[in-house]
């Protein structure tokens, strides 16, 4: 989607503040798109439930050359962007996207994304009424702001200073109870996914998203 698209989506939203507990939360938010079939769908899967039809959004052996690993991994993380009503992470000619997506074990999954196109920039996020780790819920909060040329160069030199490009997708690490966080970066010509149990590497970059998104006061884990 361009980035000329987002400002005209931006534009045509109603926009309304959210309020909460003093320093917890106030960022720009825009009205809940429609729900689908299918985002109701994706709401209410989980592993106890089941993964069938869940749409990937990634390539097979993505995250596991393990198949039927990769394929539970590929149907989790999916469950939760379909949810979202997002497609998979796409970057027109001349336009870069990224997309954190942070899945919480007890508290709701949110995806942050930013899209650039020349010398400007356009930051959305989702958050779900569920879990990351259990059924995602449908949408309770979404916002959409652009976001300025400090807090690009920001996001871009946390990219840089953690070599983004050549971490490998998955490192053998994790657990039962945390946080699974994944960042995937599309460019015209080339694209790349990390998966990190509980942050890792990619910590830093995720708490200057949400600073930049205005969600403040959440439990990082």
């Amino acid at each position: 989607m361009s980035l000329l698209r987002h400002r005209r989506i931006l534009a045509g939203l109603a926009v309304v503040v959210v309020l909460g507990p003093v320093g917890c939360r106030n960022p720009a938010t825009v009205s809940v798109q429609p729900t689908t079939e299918e985002m109701r769908r994706c709401a209410t899967t989980s592993a106890i439930t089941g993964f069938e039809n869940v749409p990937h959004y990634w390539p097979p052996g993505t995250f596991h050359e393990d198949e039927e690993r990769d394929l539970f991994l590929q149907s989790w993380y999916g469950a939760q962007l379909c949810a979202m009503g997002v497609s998979s992470l796409e970057a027109p000619a001349g336009e870069r996207a990224l997309r954190w997506t942070w899945l919480r074990s007890f508290h709701p999954a949110i995806a942050i994304t930013v899209i650039t196109a020349g010398d400007g920039a356009m930051l959305t996020w989702i958050e779900l009424r569920g879990a990351g780790g259990y059924e995602p819920g449908l949408i309770q909060l979404q916002g959409a702001r652009e976001i300025s040329a400090r807090d690009l160069a920001s996001i871009e030199a946390l990219v840089a200073e953690i070599d983004f490009w050549s971490l490998p997708t998955t490192v053998d690490r994790g657990g039962l109870d945390g946080s699974q966080w994944i960042v995937e970066v599309v460019e015209s010509d080339r694209r790349h996914v990390v998966d990190r149990w509980n942050g890792g590497e990619l910590e830093p970059l995720g708490r200057r998203l949400l600073k930049i998104a205005g969600l403040r006061g959440q439990r990082v884990y």
